[in-house]
C-alpha cells in the first residue's frame, strides 16, 4: 500500500476505498478467473464485482447520504449532490491475460460537476490523484503535462480501433497518426497516466462511458492539460468520447475529427 499525507476528507476515503479495492483485486489477479459478458460483449468478474462493493462499503461508512454510479452496479441513486463513480477494473481484459495495465478509477461529482478523480495502478504502484483547483499528483509529486506545441513532434495513443471504425472516425485517425512525431495504442487507463506525467502529449478515444473518464478529467485538467468530447464539446456527465491533450495542440487535435 502506498501510505501518504492527505489533508482532504474526500480524496482520504476515496484512496482508502480504492486501496481496499486493490487487495481484493490483487488475491485474483494471478488465479486463471472465470468472466461473464455484459450486455456490450466486455467482460466482468468476481474481481470486478467484489472490488466495487468494497468501495461502496468503505464510503458509506463515512459518507452514508452519497450516491454511487458504478460500472457494475449501475446508477444505484441517480446522481445525488455527491455521488461517486466507480470503475472498479478499467482494463479488466488486460486482467483476464495477466498483463499489468489495468487501474481502479473514481471519481467525485458534486451537482454534476467532477471535483475529484483518482486512478491506482497497483502493479506501477502509481496512484494518480486530482482535487479541483489543488493541482494533480503521483505518489504526492506534482504533475505537469508536456510543453509540447508542435503537432509534428507530438507523441499521440488511442484507444481500440474498433470503436474508431464503428463511429467512422477511422480515416480521421489515420490522418492524424500521419502528422505525429508517434502514434502507439497504450490504451485504457495507462496512456492517461504517461499524458498526466508529460511523456505522452495527446489521448483519443473514440467511444467509452463516463466512469472510464471522469476521474481523468479532472487530473488532465489539474495537471495543466484540457479535455473535450472528440467533437470538441465540453466533457459533461454524459460524454462518451474523450480527447484529452498537453492543451497546447487541442484544438490542432480536435480539427481532425470535425
Amino acid at each position: 500500500m502506498i501510505k501518504l499525507q492527505i489533508s482532504d476528507q474526500y480524496l482520504k476515503v476515496g484512496i482508502e476505498a480504492v486501496q481496499a479495492a486493490s487487495t481484493i483485486i490483487q488475491k485474483y489477479y494471478q488465479q486463471n478467473v472465470e468472466f461473464d459478458l455484459k450486455a456490450d460483449n466486455s467482460p466482468v468478474t468476481i474481481a470486478d464485482k467484489k472490488a466495487e462493493e468494497k468501495i461502496k462499503e468503505v464510503i458509506s461508512s463515512y459518507f452514508p447520504d452519497h450516491g454511487f454510479v458504478g460500472e457494475e452496479s449501475g446508477n444505484n441513486n441517480h446522481f445525488l449532490e455527491y455521488t461517486w463513480i466507480i470503475d472498479p477494473i478499467d482494463g479488466t481484459k488486460n486482467f483476464l491475460r495477466h498483463l499489468p495495465f489495468f487501474s481502479t478509477l473514481l471519481a467525485l461529482v458534486k451537482n454534476g460537476q467532477v471535483i475529484m478523480g483518482i486512478s491506482y495502478m497497483p502493479q506501477f504502484s502509481e496512484l494518480i490523484y486530482a482535487v479541483k483547483g489543488k493541482g494533480a499528483y503521483l505518489n504526492q509529486q506534482k504533475l505537469t503535462v508536456s510543453k509540447e506545441n508542435n503537432l509534428s513532434q507530438a507523441y499521440l495513443s488511442f484507444g481500440s480501433l474498433s470503436k474508431f471504425a464503428e463511429k467512422k472516425l477511422l480515416t480521421n485517425l489515420v490522418k492524424l497518426t500521419q502528422t505525429v512525431r508517434q502514434q502507439r495504442a497504450w490504451g485504457d487507463c495507462w496512456h492517461f497516466h504517461l499524458l498526466a506525467q508529460g511523456k505522452i502529449d495527446a489521448v483519443i478515444e473514440a467511444k467509452g462511458e463516463f466512469w472510464d473518464f471522469a476521474p481523468i478529467k479532472i487530473i488532465i485538467e489539474e495537471a495543466g492539460g484540457q479535455v473535450s468530447d472528440i467533437k470538441a464539446q465540453d466533457f459533461t456527465i454524459n460524454s462518451q468520447s474523450i480527447i484529452a491533450t498537453n492543451g497546447l495542440i487541442h484544438q490542432q487535435v480536435v480539427d481532425y475529427f470535425l
